[in-house]
């Protein structure tokens, strides 16, 4: 081997970045900023000799899906991590390991990952704490199963839920979504330093805002709200916890497609943003780049465009930084130091992670490890994701011994409890694969021996049913099976209708069930997924927020038969439910909850618990309200000069931060006050109910009279609080003035003297304590922001 001096581990991961890049030929740097699929890797007889030679012989960057590349156990994936790593470590010319990577938005990809809900859901239990355990949790999967990068969390801001993406963020509100993305970026990676994981930030930028809530459409933001607004979790996770990686947005914004803009990813990211890791391409953004947004002649040009905006890797295999980016940098569209800085950037990554020490991972008993005693944390990130969204005359919870009809196509089924990058949607997308007959992905030809071995691979899958997958993957249990479980109510059973099918002969025994019962629950929602017959998910948007299919009309029908009716939703997006408030004397969201999900469900349903959850994203009255959120402009959310539309006035049906309980809260003796750079704000929140419960309380402030419209109000901090009857606590805000800065013409970010509004309460709309100071200080002027959240303490108080 050359001089090893990359191999002295105590130098930085920088310095041995720099002693190794020299000794790479231009192959291998090209190597290093690619990536390859596993499954063309791998047969279920094991790796192949051939194709690890072609495609590995002059080493790799990255292996994409080792955990997905087929139904795998823990171990399995982790087996085959190790053989990769083997390879390229010892039949390499420079034995560089490769960064393996999957996708963790609500656990991992293999078969017996714990599955806890979906990203809005977790946002839904406003809790950072708990997104943070659940994050390191995941964490621990992710790691034992041989993988180094962990494509989550979507930092996206979502203010258009036909979007099918939706249940994949974190909510419509840059405070709420930065302080649970940090939460989330440090439970994965941990110090970032030293990180055991690199967490990836995606998709960057104002992905979730795309025209009509149309997936990979244009995003038409100014560029200060995309700093503002959008960039802010982003921000928020790079300068708080040193975020690893970023991955760039499909849509191109002001006509520039984000995965190959230097303005968007080298001025604006790494420039403004601070950014200093590895920013990874969406699969086939490069492609798509040439494909779809026609840029570029030829993918030579497209190659040059990616690595001289700081587009590191070419995921999850090889487009353009093959022999494009070679032909590329021979007509000379782009230097060789471009390429030496991302193929320095993914060696120090790779330095940082320790790779060159312990390539390998553990498959005995620790690893076991790492997927024990999960129950009791999914179970709570259920439970705490649920939102009582209307209860007006306490029909929940359920009276002891109450006879339940239980109805509606959620009701019994596993499937229907998991979002859409879960294991079972995945392997649901290869069966598709399987049906459709394009091996593509696989780098085979569909009538080769090797596309009959694959689909022989998946055979034992294609005749289950989607509820018989999940039980082979995730063994779960349903609302039904929970329901029943759990007693304190007697429960009968029947589906009613499908999710997006036309069919009603089911009607008429729901409506029977429904008459000879004390309550009827409805369970109805989407099915999330990324293809039909799923309603939601990736590339799944919609043209009304409408119940799917029928259902509707099942609680319709319902309803009519005079028996008092609760509405149970498990979606990963907001409904217009307008014309459900009718039929519903109750409705419990449930934001896609995971494997705990029947479980927590049920709990709700009894009263064993009491619902906390707040709604991270509003919920509109009509599609034609959109968009509608919460922290919009004075001008915002109303008609001048009438203040409404012709239909009804501007509000959201369900306001950002609504949720209710089982009991009831008081809020009172405001207190603010300026000290130097400091604001501190100070209420007291109290359980005036008779039972034990949740509530949020939400801290809101607003800036008027500056130079430039300043939201009308904004979410500067949160805390969610546990109390017993009767008791009380004091909270108190540690808001920095920092925190309150905006974009400053000419650069930098700056706030002035002025006029305060603070508002305390439990939801956006609902915020019984105000009051409004003046700040006194100097202007403040700063490079870039600082502070991005309000800091909170709990004290116990007098009742």
């Amino acid at each position: 081997m050359p001089d090893a001096a990359h191999l002295d581990a105590a130098l930085s991961p920088e310095s041995r970045a720099a002693a190794l890049l020299p000794l790479l030929t231009q192959g291998e740097k090209l190597a290093q900023l690619g990536s390859v699929m596993a499954a063309s890797l791998w047969r279920p007889g094991g790796l192949l000799p051939d194709k690890m030679s072609a495609l590995l012989g002059q080493g790799i960057g990255q292996v994409a899906r080792v955990a997905g590349v087929a139904p795998q156990t823990p171990r399995q994936a982790a087996s085959l991590a190790n053989e990769l790593q083997a390879f390229l470590t010892t039949r390499t010319r420079l034995g560089i390991p490769a960064l393996l990577h999957d996708e963790c938005l609500a656990g991992t990809c293999t078969a017996g990952a714990t599955q806890y809900p979906v990203a809005l859901g977790l946002a839904a239990s406003w809790d950072a704490e708990l997104v943070g355990r659940v994050a390191a949790a995941i964490g621990d999967e992710v790691a034992a199963s041989g993988q180094h990068q962990g494509l989550a969390p979507v930092l996206d801001l979502c203010r258009d839920p036909r979007w099918g993406r939706v249940e994949e963020t974190l909510g419509e509100d840059p405070c709420l979504v930065s302080a649970l993305g940090v939460a989330y970026v440090r439970g994965l990676q941990g110090d970032p330093a030293a990180p055991r994981l690199l967490a990836t930030g995606k998709h960057f930028l104002a992905y979730g805002a795309s025209e009509g809530g149309l997936n990979w459409a244009p995003s038409h933001v100014p560029a200060r709200e995309l700093l503002d607004v959008y960039a802010r979790p982003f921000e928020a996770a790079i300068r708080l916890c040193g975020l690893q990686s970023v991955m760039n947005a499909y849509q191109d914004i002001d006509g520039l497609p984000a995965g190959i803009s230097s303005e968007i990813l080298r001025e604006l990211l790494r420039g403004q943003l601070g950014f200093t890791g590895l920013t990874v391409s969406d699969y086939f953004t490069l492609g798509t780049a040439l494909r779809y947004h026609k840029v570029g002649a030829d993918m030579a040009e497209v190659a040059a465009m990616g690595l001289e905006a700081g587009l590191d890797m070419d995921l999850p295999r090889v487009e353009a930084y093959g022999d494009a980016l070679k032909e590329a940098l021979e007509r000379g569209l782009v230097s060789e130091s471009r390429l030496d800085e991302s193929v320095g950037r993914v060696l120090t990554a790779k330095f940082r992670l320790g790779l060159f020490e312990r390539p390998f991972v553990d498959t005995g008993p620790a690893l076991d490890l790492a997927f024990q005693d999960r129950d009791a944390l999914v179970q709570q990130a259920a439970e705490r994701s649920l939102v009582l969204l209307h209860n007006p005359h306490g029909l929940l919870p359920l009276k002891a011994g109450a006879r339940v009809a239980l109805i509606g196509p959620h009701a019994d089924s596993r499937r229907l409890l998991l979002g859409d990058y879960s294991a079972v949607s995945l392997l649901e997308g290869a069966l598709g694969v399987m049906r459709s007959g394009n091996f593509g992905e696989y780098e085979v030809e569909s009538d080769s021996s090797e596309a009959a071995e694959i689909a022989a691979l998946y055979q034992p899958y294609t005749a289950a049913d989607p509820d018989e997958l999940t039980q082979r993957l995730t063994p779960l249990p349903t609302v039904l099976e929970a329901l029943r479980a759990h007693g304190g109510v007697q429960v009968e059973y029947a589906r009613g209708c499908g999710v997006n099918d036309p069919g009603t002969t089911g009607f008429g025994a729901a409506a029977e069930l429904a008459r000879r019962a004390d309550v009827a629950v409805l369970v109805l929602g989407e099915h999330s997924g990324m293809n039909p017959p799923a309603t939601t998910g990736e590339s799944l948007d919609r043209q009304t927020l409408d119940l799917p299919g029928v259902q509707q009309r099942l609680l319709e029908v319902v309803a009519e038969t005079g028996t008092p009716t609760v509405l149970v939703l498990i979606s990963g997006r907001p409904h217009t439910l307008k014309s459900a408030l009718p039929h519903a004397g109750a409705i419990l969201h449930a934001f896609v909850p995971g494997q705990s999900g029947g479980p927590a469900i049920a709990r709700a349903l009894t009263g064993e618990v009491s619902p906390g959850g707040k709604l991270p994203i509003s919920f509109p009255k009509s599609v034609g309200q959109i968009p509608v959120y919460a922290s919009h402009l004075p001008s915002g959310g109303r008609s001048h000069w009438q203040g409404r539309s012709l239909e009804d006035d501007a509000r959201p049906l369900f306001a950002f931060g609504h949720g209710l309980s089982y009991t009831t809260f008081a809020f009172s003796a405001l207190e603010a006050t300026q000290d130097g750079q400091t604001l501190h704000v100070s209420c007291t929140l109290s359980n005036t109910g008779t039972r034990v419960g949740d509530e949020v309380a939400q801290l809101y402030l607003g800036l008027p009279n500056r130079r430039r419209a300043r939201p009308a109000r904004e979410l500067a901090g949160f805390a969610r609080l546990t109390l017993e009857p009767g008791k009380a606590a004091r909270l108190s805000f540690r808001v920095a003035l920092a925190q309150l800065v905006s974009p400053a013409t000419g650069g930098g970010w700056e706030l002035h003297p002025g006029p305060l509004d603070v508002w305390v309460g439990p939801s956006s709309q609902d915020t019984p304590l105000h009051l409004r100071l003046t700040l006194d200080h100097a202007p403040l002027h700063q490079p870039h922001r600082t502070d991005f959240f309000a800091g909170v303490q709990v004290e116990e108080a007098p009742a």
